[in-house]
């Protein structure tokens, strides 16, 4: 079996952006009868054609060099795991670490909502209101 070129490159795009953490379920009667249509593996039977192919998309060099960085090796043991979240306050981080919260912009977005409603709610209560930002 073979995908067609959209679905190939749909799915050689989400190889290379999620990598370890893709799943593809194969399910259903197949659509092409190979010489392995009749053959059954461990609950495998008609689906060895495909996960082959599966196989055959992920051994791509476009795709194995987006899954074979550095990063994506670093990636792989926090996959699937809760962490504790960062409170930047609270803990001593390394600078590297706050220059990541620093560059968040949905952070900045929902302060600036936040405070937006805050304001206008306090606003209605109190009237007049003084606003001082202070940082470091």
């Amino acid at each position: 079996p073979t995908l067609s070129r959209g679905i190939q490159f749909v799915l050689s795009w989400c190889l290379q952006r999620l990598g370890g953490r893709l799943r593809i379920l194969v399910q259903g009667p197949p659509a092409h009868l190979g010489s392995n249509a009749n053959t059954s593996i461990r609950g495998v039977s008609e689906c060895l054609s495909y996960f082959q192919y599966l196989q055959h998309m992920r051994k791509r060099p476009d795709v194995q060099r987006a899954l074979d960085t550095e990063q994506a090796r670093l990636e792989a043991d926090h996959c699937d795991r809760l962490q504790r979240p960062l409170q930047p306050l609270r803990d001593h981080l390394e600078n590297n670490t706050y220059e990541v919260f620093e560059k968040d912009p949905v952070k900045y977005y929902e302060y600036q909502r936040a405070i937006s409603w805050a304001l206008t709610d306090f606003g209605k209560e109190r009237g007049t209101m003084v606003v001082m930002v202070v940082g470091a």
